[in-house]
């Protein structure tokens, strides 16, 4: 047991209290260049989050260390909340390690980090960089409570990127590029070069979008699925989200297009895989969607119990806050197709943030969008999150990882834009 963790879940224990203690420790090394000037960056955080159940009244504290004072505080803030036979701590459960999520090269970074800046400035006579970045570094994350529970995990991460547009007179749109992983040897640096060029050099001329069509053949890249489909999917997927009556899926609910989702944190090397989810419980592989059937939301041990559904281990929390419930590598899946050079190609959106999360409602800018004659000016995509998923015709089968999504290009027809 850990001394300082195991301090407090003794006192609580004594207490008659039910304790929990999430400890998270963060060490990261950045090395960037930004307007041509190059810095680099260590950074350790250190943090403690204490959540307490006192008479079914929850209480919570952060801090920077383990203190009875951190524990007074907690213990203080439950006499300010509302008595809820939903709160509760899991219970132990057995938890099986997962190979690829950490990489021992990450203690000795900088190298490996001067390379990949080094490498994106190989590219600096053909785009106009705004910034560069180099990042990599590892998690450690302890959860102990009064249930017995004691778990532990450590994780590394590394993400290589930058922001460019076009070099000369022609005005074009910003491009964000980046790969991360969880290995070096899974940072594929020659595509990040090749993928920022051919952006690039595609919206160097960008032309108004016309057409007399209103309804159109559209491929997501991975990338725009990321930037679109994965923020509505996290917040519409959740079990709170339904308790609350606040999305539109339903159990149940069907899909012509025979989709497949899942949210998959066990697969070895991607970005978002773990463990353990942020309440020590072992991460479980979670079919959201089977073959055009809405299968099951993703949950945490609070709304698991409130909603009185299967916990699927899904907790995400910094140190700061209570347990979420967040998607992890969200898997996509359907017909294999191949890529439709007819059709626009949409590869960044903005503005997703505008959406009605509780609808599923959205209409973007794609500023990133190109055809087979070239690029485009800003395009309005408008639609409605289960519409879009009904809809699709199927995936390429050049399956790739960027940032949550773990899928091929998605093909969707009779999607508006203007």
């Amino acid at each position: 047991m850990n001394e300082e963790l195991g301090f407090i879940i003794k006192k609580a224990l004594n207490d008659k209290i039910d304790a929990e203690v999430f400890h998270v420790k963060v060490k990261m090394y950045e090395i960037a260049n930004d307007k041509n000037e190059q810095h680099g960056i260590v950074y350790e955080e250190d943090g403690y989050g204490l959540r307490i159940i006192k008479n079914k009244k929850l209480g919570f504290s952060y801090g920077n260390k383990i203190s009875e004072d951190l524990y007074n505080l907690a213990v203080s803030s439950s006499n300010a909340s509302n008595e809820d036979e939903a709160n509760s701590l899991p219970n132990k459960e057995d938890i099986t390690r997962l190979n690829g999520i950490f990489d021992e090269e990450i203690y000795n970074p900088v190298e490996k980090l001067k390379y990949y800046i080094e490498s994106l400035k190989s590219i600096s006579d053909k785009v106009n960089f705004i910034n560069q970045r180099a990042v990599a570094g590892y998690t450690t994350i302890e959860i102990m409570n009064t249930n017995s529970l004691e778990a532990n995990s450590k994780t590394s991460f590394i993400w290589v990127g930058g922001v460019a547009n076009y070099l000369g007179d022609e005005v074009g749109p910003d491009i964000f590029e980046g790969v991360n992983a969880k290995y070096f040897k899974e940072i594929d640096i020659n595509k990040l070069l090749n993928d920022l060029v051919f952006k690039v050099d595609i919206t160097k001329k960008r032309r108004k979008f016309e057409s007399k069509k209103k309804e159109f053949n559209v491929v997501f890249t991975q990338k725009a699925l990321d930037d679109l489909v994965v923020p509505l999917l996290n917040y519409e997927v959740s079990l709170e989200s339904y308790y609350r009556n606040r999305t539109p899926f339903k159990l149940n609910d069907y899909f012509e297009s025979k989709i497949t989702i899942i949210d998959d944190p066990l697969i070895p090397y991607l970005p978002w895989s773990r463990e353990i989810d942020a309440e020590g419980l072992p991460t479980m592989r979670t079919e959201l969607i089977k073959d055009g059937i809405f299968k099951k939301f993703l949950s945490n041990t609070y709304w698991s119990k409130k909603a009185n559904m299967e916990n699927t281990h899904s907790a995400f929390r910094s140190f700061t806050s209570l347990p979420g419930i967040s998607t992890s590598n969200m898997v996509f899946q359907g017909k294999l197709t191949n890529d439709d050079n007819d059709a626009i190609y949409i590869d960044q959106v903005q503005g997703v943030h505008t959406s009605n999360f509780d609808t599923g409602d959205f209409s973007v800018s794609a500023n990133v969008a190109w055809d087979k004659d070239g690029g485009f000016r800003e395009i309005i995509v408008s639609g409605n999150i289960k519409q879009l998923l009904n809809n699709v015709l199927g995936f390429t089968k050049d399956v790739l990882s960027y940032d949550k999504v773990y899928s091929g290009k998605m093909i969707v027809d009779r999607l508006s834009l203007a």
